[in-house]
């Protein structure tokens, strides 16, 4: 057999190309119905909801808040200095005791739900906190709270009330706050007077006991800077005190939750408070040295602007460091706990940073203090009487300011809170309220956008996990540009009614089905003569694929055009053609002539009475290994033998997937032809069956496309095409994990395959009727060697009596032949079957 001719491949690799544009569109045109399908739904699905989600409409109220801390640090009201941070007062917006109180201030029976329930009844108004939201303006004390409710009015209502109740709730809170304030101003001053009196007096003794009057010059400058020291630390130890109330009234209130937070002796001894604050206290020290030496110094040297940087720096880290050690241990998510916890932070923090401040500035009051002890005694007794009188003099009437201020601030307080804009209903020019959610027009895009999205996504999804072959164009990639197609052969349906349904050429030679079947043939014979090549087999990846109508309407096709064409049923262990042609089946054929003394010419028969020259040799006795027929001498002398009689041979082949032995099949012949079917076989199997010809050398003279759809194809047969497919012929797949043809414990067999569920019903419906009807053949074959004088003209010209033994011999089926492999297969002592 000649296979220097075989086309060389190119590796999958190299076939594996990147999807084309053209492709794409393709792949998207053969499943626009599945597109339209997902479209349809997604868009249908946001119809759906649309019609039966509750509108719900958004009301926003902007409101100016006062801090509470403002004005509430001693040191800012001694210095002149404030802060105005909210972040506390927000955390209080949404607090359970302010909604609460917002709705108590609403009648809830004026609203409704949007099927008339009243909101007084319990559980309606549901969780109201999760439909409001507050925001706040970037770098201002702007705060804006938005409510969404699927009745507008109350959304609006809701919204006003709340920030009544939110001002009211800071207005008691600095109430209390100034009230503090001014209990504890009250305090010192009569503690400020006895300090203040009793300094007075025993300046007035010194002076009347040792007439020192006049200071020098260098005892006024020190007395001035002792006292300046002094009157800093003044402020800073009322502040401290302040300090340690907060933190007592906080650390209360955490304990009644039974929250652990840390002491204030355990926060200082944190290693980072440590290094935080030894840092901070040596540049406050300096910062201070600059302060009190203000002359000569540049109001923006660069200097105090470095210092104040890091120690505002060295401030936030450790307030968030205290913070971060003084946070609940516990799971805790009520603001107020969540607020008293900050404030504990910020009481802890400012005790810290007070008790840094003033232990800097002790130290350096000690300093003036050493330098002043080397003066004359009764100078220096004078100047620290001068110097106590000065201190609790300004002390005194800072305090006396203070409770001024305190007392007006109090009675002042009406709310930290105004109303900038208060909420209201947003409608449209027909006076309906305008619902903020669902966005109709938003959502519909939304669908319209994603419903393409998914059906395209479904699309190529589909596709790659299509692993069968649709197109010519991978059909052309998976084969190489050296294998030729030999033709198409549009998917059928038949009429069963007739003898051989399938048999197209013999039953409308003149239809279109036909004509696709003899192209295939003539470009089969042409191709093939030109190189003295007459034996060819057809085979397909897998079973089921129409291989055999294939070769059986090919065969007949060029037995009608006068060839002697010879069928040989190659599938020894699901042999098909009898079948095919309704016939009955025969007792002995290409098994018996293989292991026998039987004749060739014996054992073949005529299936068609009015094609002589179409002949078929049938299977016979099923071996158990077909693979040992194959490679025998008497199947390669047979075919030489009938080389002299037909003038082709064409072998009907088992997949290679589920027979091993195609290959001893293809070794004999001259070429091999492989019938892919649209839609049913597998890219998988393909390269299988290529690689395994490719590795034996084997002549592969084309591919026949089969099972496709001629009207998907405009009239014409063209690259990269999509077709659809349907259930025609299929056959069972035996000797394969891939599918569970036999019965278990009384449970049906599964099949495991997957494909397509139109064309896996179709092939299931098909397998069955052909499973009724396999063997079932009703025409008597011919045998036209035995009953015709010329084996290869018509009855009525070559007619000749058959002899009684001959006929006997037909009829009994060789009732005496004994199977030279069933006895191997039966004696014990055979190599395989028992252990030496």
């Amino acid at each position: 057999m000649d296979s220097m001719n075989m086309a060389q491949q190119i590796p999958d690799d190299e076939m594996q190309e990147g999807m084309s544009i053209k492709e794409l569109l393709h792949i998207l045109k053969v499943r626009l119905a599945w597109i339209i399908v997902v479209f349809v739904l997604v868009v249908a699905a946001a119809v759906g909801y649309l019609q039966y989600v509750t509108p719900m409409y958004e009301s926003e109220v902007t409101i100016l808040v006062d801090s509470l801390q403002k004005g509430t640090d001693f040191e800012s009201m001694l210095l002149g200095q404030s802060t105005a941070k909210i972040s506390t007062e927000v955390e209080l917006t949404l607090s359970r005791s302010n909604i609460e109180s917002a709705l108590a201030k609403l009648d809830l029976s004026r609203y409704r739900t949007e099927d008339g329930v009243s909101y007084a009844v319990e559980g309606i108004v549901g969780n109201i906190k999760g439909r409001t939201s507050v925001t706040t303006v970037k770098d201002t004390n702007i705060v804006r709270i938005t409510v969404t409710d699927q009745d507008p009015t109350f959304a609006r209502d809701f919204a006003n009330a709340l920030a009544e109740s939110y001002n009211e709730l800071l207005g008691s809170i600095a109430r209390n706050n100034k009230t503090i304030q001014k209990e504890f101003i009250q305090s010192q001053i009569p503690i400020n007077e006895q300090q203040l009196q009793a300094a007075a007096d025993a300046l007035g003794r010194f002076r009347e006991e040792s007439n020192y009057i006049q200071l020098s010059d260098k005892s006024k400058l020190l007395s001035e800077k002792i006292a300046y020291f002094q009157l800093r630390r003044e402020p800073l130890a009322l502040q401290l005190r302040e300090a340690d109330l907060i933190i007592q009234a906080h650390e209360g209130t955490l304990s009644s939750f039974a929250l652990e937070t840390p002491g204030y002796d355990e926060v200082l001894a944190d290693i980072d408070m440590d290094h935080l604050l030894e840092s901070y206290m040596q540049r406050s020290r300096e910062l201070i040295m600059y302060e009190a030496i203000q002359e000569g110094i540049p109001e923006g040297s660069e200097r105090l602007f470095v210092l104040q940087s890091a120690l505002n720096q060295l401030s936030k880290s450790l307030l968030d460091r205290v913070t971060l050690l003084v946070a609940p241990r516990g799971l805790s998510t009520d603001p107020f706990i969540m607020v008293t916890s900050q404030e504990l932070a910020k009481a802890m923090h400012q005790r810290a940073m007070t008790e840094a401040k003033m232990s800097v500035l002790e130290s350096i009051e000690m300093t003036y203090s050493d330098e002043l002890s080397h003066l004359p005694i009764l100078e220096r007794q004078l100047l620290d009487l001068q110097r106590d009188v000065q201190v609790y003099e300004t002390l005194r009437m800072r305090l006396m300011e203070l409770l001024e201020e305190v007392k007006i601030a109090e009675a002042a307080v009406a709310g930290s809170v105004t109303v900038v804009d208060p909420a209201i209903v947003t409608a449209n020019r027909e006076g309906t309220a305008i619902p903020v959610s669902p966005n109709k027009m938003l959502i519909l895009a939304v669908s319209v956008l994603l419903g393409g999205a998914l059906g395209i996504l479904l699309a190529l999804l589909m596709e790659m996990l299509d692993v069968t072959i649709k197109d010519e164009g991978t059909l052309r990639k998976l084969a190489g540009p050296n294998r030729p197609l030999l033709g198409w052969i549009p998917l059928m349906s038949f009429n069963q009614d007739l003898d051989i349904p399938s048999l197209v050429v013999h039953n409308d030679p003149l239809s279109f089905e036909s004509e696709r079947y003899k192209l295939i043939a003539n470009n089969v014979s042409f191709g093939t003569m030109r190189n003295n090549q007459r034996i060819f087999s057809i085979t397909s990846p897998g079973m089921g694929e129409g291989k055999t109508s294939a070769t059986a309407n090919i065969a007949t096709s060029m037995a009608m055009n006068g060839l002697k064409v010879l069928l040989i049923d190659g599938d020894l262990r699901l042999p098909q053609l009898e079948t095919f042609f309704n016939l009955k089946k025969s007792p002995q054929g290409l098994v018996d002539v293989a292991t026998t003394d039987i004749s060739v010419e014996e054992v073949i028969i005529q299936p068609l009475g009015d094609i002589p020259s179409l002949h078929l040799l049938p299977p016979g006795l099923l071996p158990p290994l077909p693979s040992a027929i194959f490679n025998s001498t008497e199947y390669v002398e047979m075919l030489d033998h009938l080389l002299g009689l037909y003038d082709y041979v064409l072998i009907d082949t088992p997949p290679l997937v589920f027979a091993s032995e195609l290959m001893a099949i293809a070794k004999h012949v001259d070429g091999i032809a492989l019938n892919v079917r649209a839609g049913i076989s597998t890219k998988g199997g393909l390269r299988e069956l290529l690689d395994n010809l490719d590795l034996a050398g084997i002549n592969v003279l084309g591919v026949i496309f089969n099972g496709v759809i001629e009207s998907k194809m405009g009239g014409h047969y063209s690259s990269g095409r999509y077709y659809t497919y349907q259930g025609s012929s299929y056959a069972r797949r035996y000797y394969s994990s891939r599918y569970n043809t036999g019965d278990k414990e009384g449970k049906k067999a599964s099949q495991s395959t997957k494909v397509r569920n139109s064309y896996r019903q179709n092939f299931l419906k098909d397998l069955k009727r052909r499973e009724k009807s396999r063997n079932l053949g009703t025409a008597t074959p011919i045998h036209p060697f035995i009953e015709k004088r010329d084996p290869f003209q018509d009855d009525d010209h070559s007619s000749k009596p058959i002899s009684n033994i001959l006929r006997k011999k037909i009829e009994d089926g060789n009732r005496d032949y004994e199977d030279p492999l069933a006895a191997i297969e039966d004696d014990p002592r055979a190599t395989g079957r028992i252990e030496e």
